[in-house]
């Protein structure tokens, strides 16, 4: 049952697809307060919180580009026809973001001192993100051992947290382009 409710809840997060991207993803006025309400919904947190090193999911290239500079490299990979959009990621010294089209899609953080807003940062032991965001969404057959989801509860966005000995090693957000 529990398998069923939560593809049932994958693929209504699926069809919501680009108009949930295009609602936009804000800031909210307080991280804390936003965070201590993560807890309510196993696996779910507020779309507010996709913010890593600065960096929000949907924002522009142009607010990326003010905010971290020029990349070090750029790579693109074009996948109109079969996903429509053309995918350009820009890597930094501490972050990776993507874009499909001009829109942040994607960012990763494996390196450096970039965060999430709300303390969460590389080298955070998993108690204390379960503390910040509750249990992760049940893992997939498909899933890692030692990776962790949580879903946006507005939009098909997402965080991802790679664990090694109990401590994030990688910070990923991202939103499905399916």
């Amino acid at each position: 049952m529990l398998l069923m409710s939560l593809t049932i809840a994958v693929l209504a997060l699926g069809a919501n697809g680009r108009a949930g991207r295009e609602a936009g993803v804000t800031r909210a006025r307080s991280w804390s307060a936003v965070a201590a309400q993560a807890t309510d919904d196993s696996g779910s947190v507020d779309d507010t919180l996709f913010v890593l090193g600065g960096i929000r999911l949907d924002a522009d290239s142009g607010s990326v580009r003010a905010r971290l500079g020029k990349p070090r490299r750029r790579s693109v990979s074009d996948e109109r026809e079969g996903l429509g959009y053309v995918f350009t990621t820009w890597t930094y010294p501490h972050l990776e973001v993507t874009f499909a089209d001009d829109k942040v899609a994607y960012v990763t953080c494996s390196s450096g001192d970039c965060s999430l807003p709300f303390g969460i940062k590389l080298g955070t032991t998993r108690v204390e993100v379960e503390r910040l965001l509750g249990s992760p969404i049940t893992p997939s057959a498909v899933d890692r051992p030692g990776v962790a989801k949580y879903v946006g509860r507005r939009t098909d966005c997402g965080i991802t947290i790679e664990y090694v000995a109990d401590r994030v090693k990688i910070l990923k957000l991202w939103c499905d382009y399916t």
